[in-house]
């Protein structure tokens, strides 16, 4: 029961924390994980690429998998309404002061603020997961410095990136990058 319990509290901090959506989320999540000793960096990488994948919002599925890999099933639903609950309120709230306060300048500076630092937020989860699949660093592990390169990886990110500045759609390049990794899978689990 207690488990329940801080799961709850823990997703719920980390929606009521986090901006800029679900990859703002994952400094909060990795934070947390390793904090209650849930999950190891590379656990919490892997989260986040499962949950890039799969349909729906990330932050939800990453509470949803992060709970049930802590909890059982039981655990993935309590973490998704722990990460759910805040914004359900918030938008409760908004929804009914939204008229009041659409015109204030003190709300449109706060969020004028606030953008800056979810952009800083998701720069830094990139690059954390760069380095943690490409080059095998451990940031907040006890292994620090590159500890090897991974070329395929850094491949994938690189032209990911190139295509995604062209415009070439985000769910076409998951698809396309999901299916790469599989044929590299097999290239080496059976040819090389």
């Amino acid at each position: 029961m207690i488990l329940y319990l801080q799961l709850l509290w823990t997703f719920f901090k980390i929606g009521a924390l986090s901006f800029g959506g679900g990859l703002g989320m994952v400094p909060v999540i990795q934070r947390e994980m390793q904090l209650t000793g849930w999950m190891t960096e590379q656990e919490v990488a892997d989260i986040v690429a499962i949950s890039e994948m799969t349909p729906g919002p990330i932050a939800i599925n990453a509470a949803t998998f992060a709970g049930s890999r802590t909890g059982g099933i039981l655990g993935g639903v309590i973490a998704t309404i722990g990460v759910s609950l805040p914004s359900i309120v918030l938008s409760m709230l908004a929804a009914k002061f939204f008229f009041a306060v659409r015109d204030s300048k003190i709300v449109s500076a706060g969020m004028t603020g606030i953008r800056p630092a979810v952009s800083g937020m998701v720069g830094a989860s990139a690059v954390q997961l760069l380095l943690i699949s490409v080059f095998g660093m451990q940031i907040g592990g006890l292994t620090v410095g590159i500890q090897y390169v991974d070329w395929f990886y850094l491949i994938v990110a690189v032209v990911s990136f190139l295509l995604l500045i062209r415009k070439v759609s985000p769910a076409l390049l998951i698809i396309l990058s999901g299916l790469a990794g599989l044929l590299w899978h097999l290239a080496n689990k059976f040819i090389l």
